[in-house]
């Protein structure tokens, strides 16, 4: 049996090379662990709960990969737990909800933006109105807070009493792959076993992409939620249409109800989501600045920055007890975060360097399609980025009128909602913004 410090140094290693930042691994190399019988028990403060439980399905990947595909993971205070023939009743103990479902998630707790507002409303009307749309399909980035969006409505289900399960797309396939290697009776058996839930949530479909056998079985599942005129909620970090080694069947299936997106906050929600946060400091203007600048685009990165504040800025803030940039360049200065302030021309090299297209054809009057889609991605991460007008972004790009301005951000919000290219390069030049 791995050890326990060794598993924990693997399991660190593992959520690095998934691109988990240093901040959130940190949280993680905080909590106690144990193994039983290839159970992972996870045991984290409460307040730290939800950022982990966020990392479920990452947990669970790499866990199964040092351990094995029957192994799993758990969380909750096992300080009593033995090895013992209770051990049945002692998991079932330290289960956060049979159903799968985190209770402190909810909508009360959950910073509604332009960038979530889609998702939001229409949460509230399957609340209202249980079944009326079906399947929901959530897609978006990783760490923007799909997970929370859709556990805050299955919580809402179950107060208005309906029985719903939670499923993390590894959770699905494991059960699912176990059921199968038992044989046909099993398998129906586990597909019949849903039967009893009014609404079922799956996280993270994308990950299933060409096990066959267990989109066999999912497919089974989703046509008798659908017949029975039940809740299905799917989430993923792509539209359906761009799911990648799914039949046509599940596709047409998925695309059957509404099909929404959770954008990364820019930096002016940034600033809002840290306002909103409890804080136990005074906060300057320059400390909101700093954020914005440094922690757009994933909620889950930036709760982790705020965690790390709260237990590191006090030695920094002295009497006053204000965060500014100068304090906040200090906390996050052994993990490589600098305060770089954004400037026009920065983004206009990006662009330019991404595209391959001179500033000087991007500023000028060329008509040609790759130009003028490279002047449009400029208008639109100008405003994005630097908060500002469209009169403002007109006379910097030489001239160009609001209008002009206003219909090229438009074009690139509209066209970033089903191009997977051009949503693919947005990503890369904001990249390159990062490493300024």
């Amino acid at each position: 049996m791995i050890k326990e410090k060794t598993l924990l140094e693997k399991i660190e290693k593992g959520l690095s090379e998934k691109k988990i930042d240093a901040l959130t691994i940190s949280i993680f190399r905080g909590s106690n662990i144990k193994v039983i019988n290839k159970t992972l028990y996870i045991n984290i403060a409460n307040d730290f709960l939800p950022i982990l439980k966020s990392l479920e399905n990452e947990l669970d990947f790499v866990y199964k990969k040092i351990a094995g595909d029957d192994a799993n993971i758990k969380f909750g205070n096992f300080d009593n737990l033995k090895e013992n023939n209770n051990l049945k009743n002692s998991e079932k103990a330290l289960t956060i909800n049979t159903m799968g479902l985190v209770p402190n998630s909810s909508f009360e707790n959950y910073y509604k933006t332009q960038s979530n507002k889609e998702v939001y409303e229409i949460a509230q009307k399957i609340i209202e109105k249980f079944g009326l749309i079906s399947p929901i399909f959530v897609y978006g980035e990783s760490g923007v807070g799909k997970s929370h969006a859709v556990q805050a409505m299955g919580n809402n289900f179950i107060l208005r009493g309906k029985s719903t399960i939670y499923m993390s797309s590894f959770d699905f396939s494991s059960k699912s792959i176990k059921a199968l290697k038992s044989g046909g009776h099993k398998s129906n058996e586990f597909i019949e076993s849903f039967d009893k839930y009014d609404a079922f949530i799956l996280d993270d479909i994308q990950n299933l992409s060409g096990k066959n056998k267990v989109l066999k079985v999912l497919f089974d599942v989703v046509e008798r939620f659908i017949v029975a005129s039940k809740q299905i909620i799917l989430t993923a970090d792509k539209t359906p249409e761009a799911l990648s080694g799914f039949e046509d069947r599940l596709i047409t299936r998925f695309q059957g109800g509404i099909t929404t997106k959770i954008n990364p906050l820019n930096q002016k929600e940034v600033c809002g989501f840290v306002k909103w946060s409890d804080s136990n400091f005074i906060w300057e203007k320059s400390g909101y600045e700093f954020m914005g600048r440094n922690f757009y685009g994933n909620t889950r990165r930036l709760t982790g920055a705020l965690r790390r504040i709260d237990f590191i800025a006090s030695a920094f803030v002295g009497v006053e007890n204000k965060i500014t940039s100068e304090i906040l360049e200090k906390v996050f200065k052994d993990i490589d975060i600098k305060d770089v302030k954004l400037t026009n021309k920065q983004i206009a090299s990006s662009v330019s360097k991404y595209t391959k297209i001179s500033e000087k054809d991007i500023f000028g009057k060329i008509r040609l399609k790759a130009v003028v889609q490279a002047r449009h991605i400029l208008m639109y991460l100008l405003y994005k980025h630097m908060n500002t007008s469209y009169n403002k972004i007109g006379n910097y790009l030489k001239g160009k009128d609001h209008t002009t301005v206003k219909h090229g951000v438009e074009k690139i919000k509209k066209e970033i909602k089903n191009d997977e290219s051009l949503r693919l390069a947005i990503k890369e030049i904001e990249k390159l913004l990062r490493k300024i």
